[in-house]
């Protein structure tokens, strides 16, 4: 099964800004069982502060890695 890295940000409030959620998904369904707002696909991955985020991951039907 293909998944498709998702970034969502999450307001925290009280003037602490932001927080940055990374979740893979497979299909639209997941992305909205998340219960994230403001939810964008990154299907070619990102660069994060000498980190690299793969955009899109091959996870086996049995969900173990």
């Amino acid at each position: 099964m293909r998944k498709v890295l998702h970034l969502a940000s999450l307001d925290v409030g009280l003037g602490y800004g932001s927080l940055l959620v990374l979740f893979y998904a497979a299909n639209e369904i997941e992305v909205n069982d998340a219960k994230l707002t403001e939810v964008k696909a990154y299907p070619n991955g990102f660069r994060l502060v000498y980190t690299s985020m793969p955009g899109i991951v091959d996870v086996p039907e049995d969900g173990m890695a």
